[in-house]
Protein backbone atom coordinates (compact mmCIF):
# COMPACT_ATOMS: atom_id res chain seq x y z
CA UNK A 1 0.00 0.00 0.00
CA UNK A 2 1.44 3.41 -0.93
CA UNK A 3 2.37 5.81 1.86
CA UNK A 4 1.24 9.43 1.78
CA UNK A 5 4.36 11.60 2.00
CA UNK A 6 5.10 15.29 1.55
CA UNK A 7 7.82 17.17 -0.29
CA UNK A 8 8.74 20.75 0.49
CA UNK A 9 10.09 22.71 -2.48
CA UNK A 10 10.64 26.30 -3.51
CA UNK A 11 11.35 28.03 -6.77
CA UNK A 12 9.40 28.22 -9.98
CA UNK A 13 7.45 24.97 -10.36
CA UNK A 14 8.67 23.03 -13.41
CA UNK A 15 6.32 22.93 -16.40
CA UNK A 16 6.36 19.13 -16.45
CA UNK A 17 4.77 18.95 -12.98
CA UNK A 18 7.59 16.76 -11.69
CA UNK A 19 9.45 17.22 -8.42
CA UNK A 20 12.85 18.86 -8.76
CA UNK A 21 16.04 19.07 -6.72
CA UNK A 22 19.54 20.46 -7.05
CA UNK A 23 20.77 17.25 -5.45
CA UNK A 24 20.84 13.71 -6.80
CA UNK A 25 17.95 12.58 -4.67
CA UNK A 26 14.49 13.65 -3.59
CA UNK A 27 13.51 13.75 0.07
CA UNK A 28 10.04 13.27 1.48
CA UNK A 29 8.54 13.44 4.95
CA UNK A 30 5.53 11.83 6.55
CA UNK A 31 4.98 15.18 8.31
CA UNK A 32 3.66 18.09 6.21
CA UNK A 33 4.98 20.57 8.82
CA UNK A 34 8.52 19.23 8.33
CA UNK A 35 8.12 19.49 4.55
CA UNK A 36 6.97 23.08 5.03
CA UNK A 37 10.21 23.92 6.82
CA UNK A 38 12.19 22.66 3.83
CA UNK A 39 9.99 24.75 1.52
CA UNK A 40 10.39 27.93 3.55
CA UNK A 41 14.07 27.54 4.54
CA UNK A 42 16.31 26.50 1.60
CA UNK A 43 19.30 24.29 2.35
CA UNK A 44 21.52 26.92 0.76
CA UNK A 45 21.04 29.86 3.14
CA UNK A 46 21.99 32.28 0.35
CA UNK A 47 18.74 31.36 -1.44
CA UNK A 48 15.44 33.07 -0.79
CA UNK A 49 12.42 30.76 -0.84
CA UNK A 50 10.49 31.78 -3.95
CA UNK A 51 7.08 30.16 -4.46
CA UNK A 52 7.40 27.75 -1.50
CA UNK A 53 5.04 24.79 -1.61
CA UNK A 54 4.35 21.44 0.00
CA UNK A 55 3.26 18.70 -2.38
CA UNK A 56 1.62 15.47 -1.23
CA UNK A 57 2.63 12.29 -3.02
CA UNK A 58 1.97 8.58 -2.85
CA UNK A 59 5.17 6.63 -2.34
CA UNK A 60 5.41 2.91 -2.99
CA UNK A 61 8.80 1.24 -2.86
CA UNK A 62 9.00 -2.24 -4.30
CA UNK A 63 11.99 -4.51 -3.75
CA UNK A 64 14.14 -2.10 -1.72
CA UNK A 65 17.82 -2.96 -1.78
CA UNK A 66 18.18 -2.34 1.93
CA UNK A 67 15.69 -1.66 4.69
CA UNK A 68 17.53 0.04 7.52
CA UNK A 69 15.34 2.65 9.18
CA UNK A 70 18.10 3.61 11.64
CA UNK A 71 20.67 4.60 9.01
CA UNK A 72 19.88 6.85 6.01
CA UNK A 73 22.84 5.77 3.86
CA UNK A 74 23.64 2.58 2.00
CA UNK A 75 27.14 1.16 1.66
CA UNK A 76 28.40 0.44 -1.84
CA UNK A 77 29.14 -3.10 -0.65
CA UNK A 78 25.40 -3.62 -0.11
CA UNK A 79 24.67 -2.28 -3.59
CA UNK A 80 27.27 -4.61 -5.06
CA UNK A 81 25.77 -7.60 -3.24
CA UNK A 82 22.24 -6.75 -4.41
CA UNK A 83 22.94 -5.58 -7.97
CA UNK A 84 26.38 -6.88 -8.88
CA UNK A 85 29.77 -5.26 -9.38
CA UNK A 86 28.94 -3.70 -12.76
CA UNK A 87 25.95 -1.72 -11.46
CA UNK A 88 27.70 -0.87 -8.20
CA UNK A 89 30.62 0.63 -10.16
CA UNK A 90 28.22 2.50 -12.45
CA UNK A 91 26.40 3.99 -9.44
CA UNK A 92 29.67 4.85 -7.67
CA UNK A 93 31.04 6.63 -10.76
CA UNK A 94 27.77 8.40 -11.47
CA UNK A 95 27.34 9.72 -7.91
CA UNK A 96 30.93 10.01 -6.67
CA UNK A 97 30.54 13.70 -5.78
CA UNK A 98 27.53 12.98 -3.58
CA UNK A 99 29.21 9.95 -2.01
CA UNK A 100 32.31 11.96 -1.12
CA UNK A 101 30.20 14.74 0.46
CA UNK A 102 29.07 12.42 3.24
CA UNK A 103 30.90 12.85 6.54
CA UNK A 104 32.07 9.23 6.44
CA UNK A 105 34.93 10.20 4.14
CA UNK A 106 36.28 12.69 6.69
CA UNK A 107 35.66 10.38 9.64
CA UNK A 108 37.56 7.45 8.11
CA UNK A 109 40.42 9.39 6.50
CA UNK A 110 43.59 9.15 8.60
CA UNK A 111 44.59 12.49 10.11
CA UNK A 112 48.03 12.34 8.48
CA UNK A 113 46.44 12.69 5.02
CA UNK A 114 44.59 15.90 5.87
CA UNK A 115 46.45 19.04 4.82
CA UNK A 116 48.19 20.91 7.61
CA UNK A 117 46.68 24.23 8.56
CA UNK A 118 48.63 27.28 7.52
CA UNK A 119 48.99 30.45 9.58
Amino acid sequence: MPAVVYRGEHGTPPNDGQFHSRLSSLTFSSDPAAASIYAMQPNDRRDIAQAPRVCPAYLKIEKPIIKNLDHPFIDLAHIEKALGIKDAMRIAKNFFDDIEYTSNWDETTPISTHPSPTC
